[in-house]
């Protein structure tokens, strides 16, 4: 199951502690590991997206 952006929260911030640039990619592929989520879940698109906007994406962003 797909976190919420909430949930997602501190994890993200985690990965930011050690001060050095990170890309989008890289902080997404690392909270997807963490939280255990499936290629499947990761690429789930957003509900009614007629842009084909993933969830996961949408909800990392908001962690932002």
């Amino acid at each position: 199951m797909i976190p919420d952006a909430q949930t997602m929260m501190l994890p993200f911030l985690r990965l930011l502690e050690d001060g050095k640039p990170h890309t989008k990619t890289e902080l997404m592929e690392e909270l997807a590991k963490q939280f255990g989520l499936s290629d499947e879940e990761v690429n789930m698109p957003l509900p009614n997206s007629k842009t084909g906007k993933k969830i996961f994406n949408n909800r990392v962003h908001w962690t932002q």
